[in-house]
């Protein structure tokens, strides 16, 4: 049945398909967000095992006024589980030595 040039749409495939592309779309969405999480985590582990490790074994340590060097920050990183206000201190007191010698 047609009004003009304009057809009536059949009611069955509209019944049928009007949920498709959101459908697709909602897998889609689904579908990446387990992965874009899956990815993150994995970074973020991998960053915080490199940030660890490369703390106990190359960068020094300001504490109590002394830069500590290796023997120093080796042994207060096996002693104690370095947090990420330990690595902060680390990093900015490796920048601070960078700076100093230049």
């Amino acid at each position: 049945m047609t009004f003009g040039d304009v057809r009536t749409p059949n009611i069955f495939y509209i019944l049928e398909n009007r949920f498709f592309l959101p459908v697709i779309f909602y897998e889609f969405f689904v579908i990446l967000s387990i992965f874009a999480f899956i990815f993150l985590v994995f970074c973020g582990e991998f960053c915080l095992f490199i940030l660890r490790n490369w703390s106990i074994l190359s960068y020094s340590f300001v504490a109590n006024g002394q830069l500590n060097t290796f023997f120093g920050i080796s042994q207060f990183s096996l002693a104690h589980q370095l947090s990420t206000y330990d690595i902060f201190y680390a990093v900015s007191g490796q920048l601070l030595y960078h700076l100093r010698m230049q």
